[in-house]
């Protein structure tokens, strides 16, 4: 069994997955049926003086972790500088009760394995969710992207105390 990061390492993931989510605010130009537009409102917003970023699109994943399964609808999946999906609302820069959100960066290019540190350190995974207002970020992640970047899979163990996790997403 794999050992927990250090203290050390644990913040310096929990800062990478902090800087990540901040670097995923991207335009919510993606194409979207009018169906799907008028039901998210996407984009930045602010609510009870806190900021938020919500996303809107076809994109789906489910994650699995401790005999829970957890399933997240209605993002989008694009290329800028890394593969991303993204789910839901991200509560920017604030502390409270975190709405839902599933967030995926791989810096790939093509279909394939990647996992966080290979190529000397050059590839990036992140995968972080939120369930229940609590966020989760994870280590050791490895992602595999098939049919053109529009599906995969993917892994990794929970921050907080190691729990193995698995799941799978959609573009479409």
């Amino acid at each position: 069994m794999a050992s927990a990061p250090s203290g050390r390492e644990r913040l310096a993931l929990c800062v990478l997955v902090v800087v990540l989510l901040g670097l995923v605010g991207w335009s919510g130009a993606a194409a979207q049926s009018p169906s799907a537009a008028d039901a998210c409102k996407a984009g930045f917003h602010t609510a009870g003086g806190k900021l938020f970023r919500t996303y809107c699109g076809p994109a789906s994943a489910t994650v699995h972790v401790a005999g829970r399964t957890i399933a997240f609808r209605g993002g989008l999946c694009a290329f800028e500088g890394a593969f991303k999906v993204s789910i839901g609302t991200l509560l920017i820069a604030s502390t409270g009760a975190v709405p839902s959100y599933f967030v995926l960066t791989v810096q790939a290019y093509a279909d394939g394995t990647y996992r966080n540190g290979q190529n000397g350190g050059t590839v990036r995974v992140v995968v972080a969710y939120s369930s229940a207002g609590k966020p989760y970020g994870t280590y050791q992640d490895v992602v595999t992207l098939r049919g053109n970047m529009k599906r995969g899979t993917f892994s990794g163990r929970l921050l907080d105390n190691g729990e193995r996790l698995t799941g799978s997403f959609s573009c479409r």
